[in-house]
């Protein structure tokens, strides 16, 4: 198992990678789990899913390094953005605005997206994978991210 996530929206659903393609789904907390078909998903190890703070149908998850996202509830994924490159580390959502996401790329780029993932641009500051919103606070225009080399 990599890269757990629980939805902030709603604490009983779950999502995790595992190694041989397989991404699942728990709904009841962790008890039960439904794997999520590799036609909709097929899992990345190397990146975090990301639940929308507030509406727990809004899932985003990377598939062979590109993002797609699911409204409803991990049922369904479908590609979104104009991301080109392979995904590393979390999908960040900014709880105080969910259109503003960060995620980091596989070179060690971090991305942001201020349309929740429509379009994404070269952030200007630290460059490295995306490992965690270091603020959940109204003043939450702070990012931690891991510095590469």
């Amino acid at each position: 198992m990599f890269s757990p996530a629980i939805s902030p929206a709603d604490p009983n659903l779950m999502m995790l990678n595992c190694d041989m393609s397989a991404a699942y789904i728990s709904e009841d907390g962790g008890h039960n789990w439904r794997m999520i078909h590799q036609a909709q998903l097929r899992t990345d190890t190397q990146c975090r899913p990301g639940f929308h703070p507030s509406d727990a149908n809004v899932i985003y998850a990377s598939s062979r390094g590109r993002l797609k996202i699911s409204r409803d509830r991990g049922r369904t994924f479908s590609p979104i953005g104009n991301l080109r490159e392979s995904l590393s580390g979390e999908i960040a959502i900014n709880p105080a605005d969910p259109r503003i996401m960060l995620v980091g790329t596989r070179n060690g780029r971090c991305m942001l997206s201020r349309d929740a993932g429509v379009t994404w641009t070269a952030c200007s500051g630290p460059q490295g994978r995306v490992i965690v919103l270091a603020s959940r606070l109204a003043c939450s225009r702070s990012w931690l991210v891991q510095r590469s080399g």
